[in-house]
C-alpha cells in the first residue's frame, strides 16, 4: 500500500511545482496540500475500502480546483488567448495545473464506481459532475457501461436518454435506449412516462423546425416573430483520462460520443414495441432530419402519424403495460 501511495505522489509534483511557479499557492500552502492528499490516498488503498473515504477525497478535490480558478482569476493569470498581446501573457496561458485536476477527479471517481459498481447514486453524482465539465466521451462509456450493471434501473434509462436526445441532438439514440429500457421494464410505469414525453417533446420539435424551415404556413399557423433569445452556449467538450495516463475505454475511430450498447442477443423474442411499425426506429442517416424528409407540405399519412399514431401507441403499450402490473399485483 505504501508503494501505490508513494507512486502517486511522486505523479504530483510536476503540478504542484507549476501552481507553485505561477503564483496560485505558497509554499506552505503546498506542503498543506500534499499532507491532505497523502492522508487521503492512504484511506482509499487500505485492504477494506470505503464509500465515504473515496467522496471525502473526491469533494477536497473539486473543492481545490475551485480555489485554483478563484486564484488564477484574481491574479489575472485566466487570459483568453485572443488578449494575449505579449510573451509575458503567453506564459500565463494553459499550463499543467489547469487539468491535472480535472483529470485527477475522473480518475478518482472511476476508480470508486469500479470499487463500488452498484452504488447508482455515486453514478448520478458522476453523470452530474461530467457534465458540467462537458466531458461527453466519458459520458457515453459511463452511461453505457451504467446500463450494462444496472439493466433493471429504469433511472439509467432515462438519464442516458436525456442525455443522448437533450446534449448530443440525437433522438434515434434516446428511442433506442427507451425501448430497450422498456424491452427488460415492462412494469417500470416512470419508463413508460418518460418514453411518451420524449416523443411529444421529438413530435413538438418536428414541428418548430418545420415551422423555421418553411414558415407558419406549412402548418397551417398565423405567421409569428421569432423569438429573440438566443440558444444559450453548450460547454466545450473535454476527454478525460484516468489518473494513472490509461484511458481503457478510448474513443471511437469515428469520434462518436453517444451512448454505445451491446446488440442484444437475437434469439429473445420480440415485444409489442419491436412489432409495431408506428415506433419502429430507422438507422438510415437520412431519417435523421424529419422535417427535410417530409417536404415542405405533410401529407395527410404525415399528418396523422405525427400527431396521432406515435402518441397513441405509446399510450397504447403504457395503458397495456399498466394493465399487467395491476393483473400481477391483483
Amino acid at each position: 500500500m505504501a508503494e501505490q501511495v508513494r507512486f502517486h505522489l511522486e505523479k504530483m509534483i510536476p503540478e504542484l511545482e507549476d501552481m507553485e511557479q505561477r503564483g496560485v499557492f505558497t509554499k506552505a500552502e503546498i506542503k498543506e496540500i500534499v499532507k491532505r492528499r497523502t492522508a487521503h490516498e492512504y484511506a482509499i488503498h487500505r485492504r477494506i475500502g470505503r464509500r465515504a473515504d473515496y467522496l471525502k477525497y473526491i469533494e477536497y478535490e473539486i473543492n481545490l480546483d475551485r480555489l485554483r480558478k478563484k486564484r488564477k482569476i484574481r491574479l489575472g493569470l485566466d487570459v483568453e488567448q485572443s488578449e494575449q498581446q505579449n510573451e509575458a501573457k503567453k506564459k500565463l496561458g494553459f499550463t499543467l495545473s489547469d487539468y491535472s485536476l480535472t483529470k485527477r477527479i475522473n480518475g478518482l471517481y472511476q476508480k470508486a464506481l469500479r470499487k463500488f459498481s452498484g452504488d447508482v447514486e455515486m453514478w448520478v453524482q458522476y453523470f452530474e459532475w461530467a457534465k458540467s465539465m462537458g466531458a461527453s466521451s466519458s459520458l457515453g462509456r459511463s452511461f453505457a457501461r451504467a446500463i450494462q450493471l444496472h439493466p433493471t434501473n429504469p433511472s439509467m434509462y432515462i438519464l442516458a436518454a436525456q442525455y443522448e436526445f437533450v446534449n448530443n441532438k440525437n433522438m434515434t439514440s434516446a428511442r433506442v435506449l427507451m425501448q430497450r429500457g422498456l424491452r427488460i421494464n415492462k412494469e417500470a410505469t416512470n419508463l413508460w412516462h418518460e418514453y411518451f414525453k420524449l416523443e411529444l417533446l421529438w413530435t413538438e420539435k418536428i414541428k418548430e423546425r418545420r415551422r423555421i424551415l418553411f414558415g407558419d404556413s406549412a402548418l397551417g399557423l398565423e405567421p409569428r416573430a421569432l423569438p429573440s433569445s438566443a440558444e444559450p452556449s453548450k460547454p466545450p467538450k473535454r476527454k478525460l483520462d484516468d489518473e494513472d495516463g490509461s484511458d481503457e475505454d478510448d474513443e471511437n475511430e469515428d469520434g462518436n460520443t453517444g451512448v454505445q450498447l451491446q446488440d442484444e442477443d437475437e434469439s429473445l423474442p420480440q415485444s409489442q414495441l419491436d412489432l409495431d411499425p408506428t415506433i419502429k426506429v430507422s438507422n438510415d442517416d437520412s431519417a435523421q432530419d424529419p422535417a427535410l424528409t417530409m417536404g415542405k407540405k405533410l401529407s395527410p399519412v404525415q399528418q396523422a402519424m405525427i400527431e396521432l399514431a406515435i402518441p397513441k401507441a405509446i399510450y397504447r403499450n403504457a395503458i397495456k403495460g399498466l394493465y399487467l402490473i395491476c393483473s400481477y399485483l391483483s
